[in-house]
């Protein structure tokens, strides 16, 4: 219990961060979201179309393999994702 009492700043800051994440990707979320639902019904058929493959892209390949495909091709492209963030201490 000892342990617990002494990182109660910690967890508390984790908490925050942890809704203020989620906050944001709600946000980011509604805002893609409504973006491509306006461009699918669109006049304009070059942005219906790119819409249509955009959420048909994402629909259609599994969360894994996106996550998997960013991880390790990002940094064949000279972009690399930092993993500090994933990691866990003692």
């Amino acid at each position: 219990m000892d342990a617990i009492r002494e990182n109660i700043p910690l967890l508390l800051q984790g908490i925050g961060t942890t809704v203020a994440l989620t906050v944001l990707g709600y946000v980011f979320a509604l805002v893609v979201g409504t973006v491509m639902a306006v461009a699918r019904v669109s006049p304009i058929p070059p942005l219906r179309w790119a819409a249509t493959v955009y959420v048909e892209i994402f629909r259609n390949i599994p969360l894994l393999s996106l996550l998997i495909l960013i991880s390790f091709g990002l940094p064949d492209v000279g972009r690399a994702c930092p993993t500090s963030g994933a990691a866990c201490w003692d």
